[in-house]
């Protein structure tokens, strides 16, 4: 019996802010559909991409990956692509692949907007 939970991307805009709200398994099934969500906010005006994984119960490789072309993606100066709210074990995926050194990391949405705008191009 497959326990997988299926992806679901809640989008909440605000202005220049998107937040994509993440619920499910982020693996190398649904891994895809965050990364056109990610791409599709990107040919936009979107300034700050939030990605909230409060409601991630998993993520493996692919989705790390996903989270990474964000971060590819935004870092030439599009603006801020940023994790929101990750459980603790996606904290631990993120310091032992050692991506938290690289992925831009916060506690909440308040506090990423505020960087986001703080640093805003």
């Amino acid at each position: 019996m497959d326990e997988r939970e299926s992806l679901q991307i809640q989008e909440t805009r605000q202005g220049d802010t998107l937040v994509l709200q993440i619920m499910g398994d982020m693996d190398i099934y649904e891994a895809p559909l965050l990364k056109i969500k990610i791409q599709s906010a990107h040919e936009t005006d979107v300034k700050i991409l939030l990605v909230d994984l409060s409601e991630v119960n998993y993520i493996d490789s692919a989705g790390l990956g996903a989270l990474l072309e964000g971060h590819r993606l935004y870092e030439k100066g599009k603006g801020l692509f940023a994790i929101v709210s990750p459980s603790q074990n996606l904290k631990e995926a993120f310091q032992v692949s050692r991506l938290d050194h690289y992925l831009s990391i916060f506690a909440t949405r308040k506090e990423a907007i505020a960087a986001g705008r703080k640093n805003a191009p």
